[in-house]
Order: structure tokens, then sequence, then C-alpha cells
């Protein structure tokens, strides 16, 4: 076994959103001055929205971290990845699954959310950095059936993890690293580090009694109850923000840290995020007797019930695309009524009327024969997809 290199990391939604986030130039300038210190190698942003602010970074990290790229997908990404070795190679993984344009008050159909991929030469060793900003969670956690969202998030997570268990051979090490919306506990974590044979630096670091490592609406945050709280259940927070690792055969890896970071701006009770930074440092060892992770015993059992719920999530799409076709069925005799009858008298307003039901109409026509049936192909791919895996899942 050869000596070692340490691998130091960090991981933080920057709550860069417009429009809703608050003090924002304080805390992006904070962000950016702690992180060019240079006590880290990789760093994962998130919610980097505005182009000034990324300017900002980069400008602050030109010195300590040279290497950076940003992942332009949909209006934008937020996310981006700095580093202090080069970067070899970049991708973009694009999932499914993403949210609706219809919900004008979500943003992840509009950022157009991804898996994005550098690979960094790092003191000899082929490191594969993931990265992603799963789609949010809008309702409170204990309406689970409310969760619209809930199919999107975990096809997104099983998908990252295809993605790992495919890609990955081509590096020594990967890491995967972001926001991913989803609790420890929750089905898409766990089928997302099983089926990858991925671990959570948190249950692996031998500083365990530092906290359970709330990273959303974490009750020290000044943020947190500024907007309706997810985790209304658990005052303390919850977990969503990760880091995660796995190797291929000849190599090792063992985390010697991992913590919160970046808790509080000095002298002004303000936090840099409404979520809290997570950094990890890994020990990376050329070892001839090591192999690659073997299979989770909890995969098969995993698999069965996240096809169960992908099957849920397509009856239901093919469910909402007949109620969108009878909607417009009705709006269209609606609309044939007001023109063979005297029904509204007044031009005017008897153009707005049919105006308004003809847009109507063609959005659930859009619905009925465009975005459901991408949608339901989407979950048919998937169930497909996982019905193979099944016959496999006691191999990588």
């Amino acid at each position: 076994m050869s000596m070692g290199v340490s691998l130091r990391m960090l991981t933080l939604n920057c709550w860069g959103v417009p429009l809703v986030t608050s003090d924002k130039t304080v805390r992006f300038k904070f962000i950016a001055e702690e992180l060019s210190k240079g006590e880290y190698d990789v760093i994962a942003l998130q919610e980097v929205i505005y182009t000034s602010d990324y300017t900002l970074l980069c400008d602050h990290l030109s010195l300590t971290h040279p290497f950076h790229h940003y992942f332009h997908s949909g209006i934008k990404s937020g996310v981006c990845i700095f580093s202090n070795c080069p970067i070899i190679e970049s991708a973009i993984f694009y999932y499914s699954l993403n949210s609706s344009p219809y919900k004008l008050n979500q943003l992840d159909w509009y950022a157009r959310r991804m898996l994005g991929l550098v690979k960094i030469k790092h003191k000899g060793f082929i490191i594969n950095i993931f990265t992603t900003h799963v789609c949010a969670i809008y309702t409170p956690l204990h309406y689970e059936k409310s969760d619209v969202l809930f199919s999107h998030r975990l096809a997104q997570c099983y998908e990252i993890s295809n993605i790992i268990r495919q890609v990955g051979t081509s590096a020594n090490v990967n890491v995967l690293m972001g926001d991913f919306n989803s609790e420890p506990f929750s089905l898409a974590k766990k089928v997302l580090m099983a089926n990858a044979g991925l671990k959570d630096v948190w249950d692996e670091r031998p500083n365990a009694d530092d906290g359970s490592g709330e990273t959303c609406e974490c009750d020290t945050n000044c943020y947190t109850g500024l907007v309706h709280r997810v985790y209304e259940q658990f005052p303390k927070g919850m977990r969503i923000d990760y880091i995660m690792y796995n190797t291929n055969s000849g190599y090792k890896v063992q985390c010697t840290d991992a913590r919160l970071a970046l808790r509080k701006i000095p002298h002004s009770g303000l936090n840099p995020s409404d979520h809290e930074a997570v950094s990890a440092t890994l020990e990376i060892q050329h070892c001839h007797d090591a192999q690659s992770p073997s299979p989770s015993n909890d995969l098969p059992s995993l698999l069965d019930n996240v096809e169960e719920k992908f099957l849920l999530a397509y009856n239901e799409v093919q469910h909402k695309r007949f109620q969108s076709a009878y909607l417009a069925a009705l709006l269209g005799l609606l609309l044939f009524v007001i023109q063979l009858t005297s029904i509204m008298d007044i031009i005017y307003a008897k153009f707005v009327m049919s105006a308004f039901l003809v847009l109507v109409i063609w959005i659930c026509l859009w619905d009925v024969c465009v975005q459901r049936v991408f949608e339901a192909n989407s979950f048919m791919g998937l169930l497909e997809n996982v019905r193979i895996r099944k016959m496999y899942s006691g191999k990588f």
C-alpha cells in the first residue's frame, strides 16, 4: 500500500435565487473571502444564479482555485465547481424527469436540473467530481401525498446512481456532492447509495460526536422560518446536503473528517446561506488488494420499492392526461356554444372569453399530446431500467 494523499472538499447551496434571497451581497462576499483562504481542494456550489456572483467568486478564488467550471443549463443551473488542480474533462447529464413548465412558482424546470461532472487530476490520482441540485420540496414532509415532485426527485437520484455506475469506472475515485433535497431515511437517498455503492462521509467520519449535521432549516440559522418550513416536525432541521464517494479496484479511500463549515458571518449575526456548508477530507491510497464496492444487501428490496413508486407515478400521469383531455372537450363545447348563441351580446366580452378559452384548450391539448406523453414515457423507461437492474442486482 502506497502513501496516501488528502482530498479536502466542501459543498454549499449559496441561496442566490432572485427575489427570494436575503442579504445576498454580504453573504456572497463572505463566502468568496472564506473560500479564497485555500482550505479546500474542490468546492461545489449550488444556486449561484447571478453572473456577478459567479464573477465575484472567480475573482476571489483566482489564486487558490484557478480551475473552475459553471454548468450552463436552462435559464441558469446555479451549479459550479472550483478546483485547485486541473480539470481535464467535463460533462452534463440531464434528468429525464424534472418538474413541469406549468409550475411558474417553481424554478426546477426552468433551471433544467442536471448532474454535472468534472474529472480532475489530483496529485497523481484521477477523480470524478459529480455535483447536482435535485428538484426541490414544496410541501411539508408529513404531507408526502401532496409532494408532486416526489417521484421526479426519486427518478433523479436513481438516474444519478446509474450514471455513477456506468461512468465511474473511468476514474480511480468518484465523489458526489450537492443539494439532494432528500432526507437520510428517504427512499431516494437509500437507492442512490445502494445502487452506486456510495458511502456517505457523515456516516464514515471518525468525529461522530460533532452533531447530526442538519444542513437545512437548522435551528441556529437566522434564515430558518422566513418562509414556510418543510421540516417543521424536526425542530433542529434536516440533513439534505451530502458528500458521498466510492472507489474502483486498486484504490482505498478513508474519510478522516467531516463537519459543517462556514457557520456564521462574524459581527453580523447572519449566516452565509439558508443551508449549512458540508466539508470532508478523504485519504486516498493505492492498494492492490482493494476491490470495487459490493452491492448492498438492501438493493433488491429498494429496487422493488422504486419500481412500485414509478408504477404509481406512471398511472397518475395517465390519469392527469385523461383529466386534461376531458377538460379540453368541455371547454371546446363551451366555446362552440358561445359562438352560436347570443349568451354574450357584447362583442368585446365575447372576444375576450373566446380567446381565453382557446388559450386554456391549447394548454390542455399540449398537456395531453406532449407534456404528459413525455412524462409517461420517461416513467416507462425508468420502469424497464429498474426491472433489468433487478435481474442483476447482485452485480455492479
